[in-house]
């Protein structure tokens, strides 16, 4: 037995019901929660621990969600959250554009930028495509975009990249792995989303792990080196986790 649901429970946010799911695991040292941006909360607890302890053990989480919870309401309520929908917007290297929707007679399917507007040409009867051609626009920007500033950075740091994947990551900016020398790095399609210089602290805090593991003073000694202000851009990534999920239902089945 590795996971095990044993039971879910419901609080109220502001009117919002939120379930929590106990889970069992084997795997489990000590009880934990665990949560995807907001919602789908997860109590994981020990094989052996005691059921008579989730309901305190719960009531000590409770705040914890609950600003969670509202956190994510926010971000939603947003004026600048991205919105796949005619008229709407979304972030592209830390600028808003613009969705414009421009229907076109002879069945032609396009996505063009100008200046703070991405125009789509569809079909009018082909309008419910606008959020994959944006979703598909963004992830070919990310792959043209992101590879020379790899470049240019794993020439400063002196670092070798043997190979570099634009990836569909679920709760992460990026990852590599060092051993044996492989310098593999992945970084999440998402970044073309993030302001320039945030762009460019997740790739330089990537190209640091490729010699300093973990995140110990040393490392984020290392990391200072080549970005000063690496904390300024660690708190806008907080505070824009959301953006995480940017279109993954709809990217999932598409690309």
């Amino acid at each position: 037995m590795k996971r095990q649901i044993l039971s879910e429970h419901m609080i109220s946010v502001d009117s919002h019901s939120v379930a929590i799911t106990v889970i069992r695991s084997s795997r489990a040292r000590r009880v934990r929660i665990t949560s995807r941006l907001g919602h789908r909360f997860q109590l994981v607890v020990p094989s052996r621990y005691p059921l008579k302890n989730i309901p305190v053990v719960l009531e000590k989480f409770t705040p914890w969600i609950i600003k969670r919870v509202r956190e994510r309401m926010a971000y939603e309520s947003d004026e600048f959250t991205p919105r796949l929908e005619p008229g709407g917007s979304i972030h592209f290297l830390g600028k808003q554009l613009t969705l414009r929707v421009i229907h076109d007679d002879d069945g032609l399917f396009s996505v063009q930028r100008d200046d703070d507007h991405l125009d789509i040409t569809v079909p009018e009867d082909k309008v419910n495509h606008v959020p994959n051609l944006t979703l598909l626009w963004l992830r070919h920007q990310a792959e043209k975009e992101i590879p020379p500033r790899l470049m240019k950075w794993s020439l400063q740091l002196k670092k070798r990249v043997r190979n570099l994947r634009i990836k569909d990551q679920k709760s992460i900016w990026g990852s590599c792995s060092s051993q044996g020398g492989r310098g593999n790095l992945n970084l999440n399609w998402r970044l073309i989303l993030l302001p320039e210089p945030v762009l460019d602290y997740i790739i330089i805090h990537e190209l640091c792990h490729l010699s300093v593991p973990g995140h110990s003073p040393r490392f984020w000694k290392v990391v200072a080196e080549y970005c000063p202000e690496y904390n300024t851009h660690r708190k806008w990534l907080r505070e824009n986790r959301w953006l995480l999920e940017f279109g993954r239902t709809l990217l999932h089945c598409h690309v």
